[in-house]
């Protein structure tokens, strides 16, 4: 029976027994307060926005460009994308296959909406407030990605007034956009003394689609691109173009959290830190689950210079940053710590304890991550990466002893193939980090491998360890989050 055949039933039903349709009371849509571009300026960095409401001319225009000129660069600004065409840069994409993934995002409110499409944001308010709900069903095979997690202004070539972002990474498979609440109930009336059975269910309107899913079955883990039905472009990651003043990004990239001034001391350094957008996960190792509130991340370890500079500011203390000493052993001169030697200073701060390292992001007015805040960017969010780079063996990418045995750290970010998304450097190798996290009893958590590490199952993104907070050494640092 089609939905127009039930109406007249439905009719009968409502005037038999009272009150209104069983659907529209389930699947209510909420108020409609338009709200437009105003929620751009006010909401987070839209920095991995779902490109799912392009028209297909709009989503092959940017395909197009991905395979034949390069990283892509775009001016955006607010809410709003223009691909610069004609601006190019000579870095590359290359396809990394994943493990096939279904996933879908619920849009019920327009906070939703325009966190997760907001380039299409406000041509779909609309719709939003008419059928209540909007649904994306996604299947994820893989993933385009520069080779490497940055571009700077002086690369950029051709007509590129405007630019302010280079897409880094995106995602592919197949998906469904549909509009309107699924709602369904069954029942038996009598209608005029004879049995009547009827069902009232919403309709759902599908506002776009690309993509075959028995295409997408195809995929296996060492696809060199996706199988042919199957690239259908899902998910942008942008970052802003290295270089430019913060003038030239400032409409979409989030102001951080204020500080309070008492806690900024004079040596304060201008570190990059990576906006992190909130999201659920089950976590690694521990296996339970947690939802994240958007964060920021120093996209690097903290360095030799930057703690010497808190020294000098009296905001730091040297107490054994030059020894080592794990579990209650007595100190021990180490020649791999890396205070103060000046050959080293861009190198990573270790042979701190835990109270040291907490102190340095203090005095920054910043604070140590937690775990779950690590292992959220480790894994590239909810692209769930098995280490941060991606799902590949590690090869020569990192600052570790898996492949070539290290004699100490490298200097922060000098092994870009290992970022993770976003361009966060050394979340695996070069050293382990202090999270603020508690493993057990008087224990502090640990997150990602260092340069002595031999084994690639310490470089996962959910890979934990733990310290106690007395602990220091040459393979232990941290960086910093707010």
């Amino acid at each position: 029976m089609r939905f127009g055949d039930l109406l007249p039933i439905v009719g009968l039903l409502l005037l038999s027994c009272g009150g209104g349709n069983v659907t529209s009371a389930l699947a209510t849509p909420p108020e409609f307060h338009p709200k437009g571009q105003v929620l751009c300026a006010i909401q987070r960095s839209h920095s991995k926005p779902l490109i799912v409401e392009w028209p297909s001319a709009d989503r092959g225009e940017l395909e197009t460009h991905a395979h034949n000129r390069g990283v892509v660069v775009v001016r955006y600004v607010g809410c709003e994308m223009q691909i610069l065409d004609r601006c190019t840069t000579p870095v590359k994409y290359a396809y990394t296959s994943m493990t096939r993934k279904r996933d879908r995002v619920l849009i019920r409110d327009v906070e939703d909406l325009y966190a997760n499409v907001p380039i299409g944001a406000s041509r779909l308010e609309a719709t939003l407030a008419k059928t209540g709900e909007l649904v994306v069903d996604m299947t994820l095979v893989g993933r385009w990605e520069a080779e490497r997690a940055a571009v700077r202004a002086d690369e950029l070539q051709g007509e590129c007034e405007g630019a302010t972002h280079v897409v880094l990474g995106l995602s592919v498979g197949a998906f469904t956009f549909t509009a309107g609440a699924d709602a369904h109930m069954g029942g038996g009336a009598t209608v005029l003394g004879l049995g009547a059975h009827a069902n009232s269910a919403s309709r759902r309107e599908t506002l776009n689609a690309d993509g075959d899913e028995a295409d997408c079955e195809k995929s296996t883990d060492d696809d060199k691109k996706p199988p042919p039905g199957c690239g259908a472009l899902l998910r942008v990651e942008v970052v802003p173009i290295d270089g430019l003043s913060h003038a030239n990004v400032e409409g979409n990239v989030p102001a951080s959290p204020p500080t309070p001034a008492a806690r900024v001391s004079p040596f304060a350094t201008r570190v990059q830190m990576i906006a992190l957008s909130r999201g659920s996960f089950t976590l690694g190792d521990r296996r339970d689950n947690v939802t994240l509130k958007d964060f920021w991340l120093d996209a690097t370890e903290v360095t030799a210079d930057a703690y010497a500079a808190c020294v000098r500011a009296g905001q730091c203390t040297t107490d054994h940053v030059r020894e080592s000493s794990v579990g209650g052993s007595p100190f021990e001169p180490d020649l791999l710590c890396n205070y103060a030697v000046p050959a080293r200073g861009d190198h990573p701060m270790n042979c701190v304890d835990w109270d040291q390292a907490y102190a340095y992001c203090h005095a920054q007015g910043k604070r140590l991550p937690t775990e779950e805040e690590w292992e959220w960017a480790a894994r590239g969010g909810i692209e769930a990466r098995l280490y941060p780079w991606g799902h590949a063996e590690a090869g020569p990418l990192l600052c570790w002893s898996g492949i070539v045995t290290r004699s100490g750290t490298c200097p922060v970010g000098a092994n870009p193939g290992g970022d993770a998304p976003g361009g966060i450097h050394d979340l695996a190798g070069n050293v382990a980090e202090w999270t603020s996290s508690a493993f057990s009893g008087h224990t502090r958590v640990t997150r990602g491998g260092g340069w002595d590490y031999r084994e690639l199952d310490g470089m996962r993104a959910a890979s934990r360890h733990s310290h106690a907070p007395g602990d220091r050494a040459d393979h232990l640092g941290f960086r910093c989050a707010r």
